[in-house]
């Protein structure tokens, strides 16, 4: 696991409705196309919990994630722009 999406509410006030903050966790010393991939993944949980999307089985979220880390890897490859080190992961 290279990242985590904490999701919760905070309340300023017993009357005052739930604030949504999500927060993202992410490993240090990733390498940048695998960190880029790995905040596109969480972005979508985030993307998901502050649509108020209505609640999915666990393995129907991560494929939604899953799609959304898959699609910024083929937009870094395809983007003539990106340099070939930034599309390589150094292991």
């Amino acid at each position: 696991m290279e990242g985590l999406t904490l999701k919760q509410f905070s309340q300023t006030s017993p009357l005052s409705p739930g604030e949504m903050q999500p927060q993202i966790i992410l490993l240090k010393g990733l390498p940048m196309v695998v960190a880029g991939a790995t905040i596109a993944h969480e972005l979508m949980h985030c993307w998901l919990f502050l649509q108020r999307f209505p609640e999915l089985d666990e393995e129907t979220e991560e494929g939604l994630s899953e799609v959304a880390a898959y699609t910024w890897l083929t937009d870094r490859i395809n983007n003539p722009e990106v340099s070939k080190e930034e599309t390589e992961v150094y292991i």
